[in-house]
């Protein structure tokens, strides 16, 4: 996947059959699966906000990058995704609510699928994976 996504390619395409159709029906096919290549960084855990509609659930990771620059990262997504996060469920995100005084200043694992293109770019679609261990 790195060499792909080095030549600028998002991901790979890998077919069942050499014919299978990306598209059957209108739909993407059973027979096709497409696996992108999701870069991983570290960063500043500096606060957390509220998930919509649930005020002790964690919605949003803050983060801070090397020059400063603050962004949020999802925390947990559908495993289907291939970007698994042990804080993707509802408990987990009220927990990590409860407890996010310990975690303000630690460093987090985000993946995402690549920079912005601003003069101080931030990770692109970041999701928030877990909190590395020093």
């Amino acid at each position: 996947h790195e060499a792909v996504h080095t030549d600028g390619a998002e991901g790979i395409v890998m077919r069942l059959h050499a014919r299978s159709p990306y598209l059957l029906n209108g739909k993407r096919s059973l027979r096709v699966i497409k696996a992108k290549y999701f870069p991983d960084a570290e960063f500043e855990v500096v606060g957390f906000e509220a998930e919509k509609g649930f005020p002790d659930r964690v919605g949003s990771v803050v983060l801070r990058t090397g020059t400063g620059k603050l962004f949020k990262a999802a925390p947990g997504v559908k495993e289907t995704s291939g970007i698994a996060s042990p804080w993707g469920t509802e408990e987990a995100k009220e927990r990590l609510w409860e407890e996010q005084e310990m975690h303000l200043g630690r460093m987090a694992t985000i993946k995402y699928q690549d920079m912005t293109t601003s003069k101080d770019p931030v990770p692109r679609f970041p999701n928030f994976i877990d909190f590395r261990d020093d």
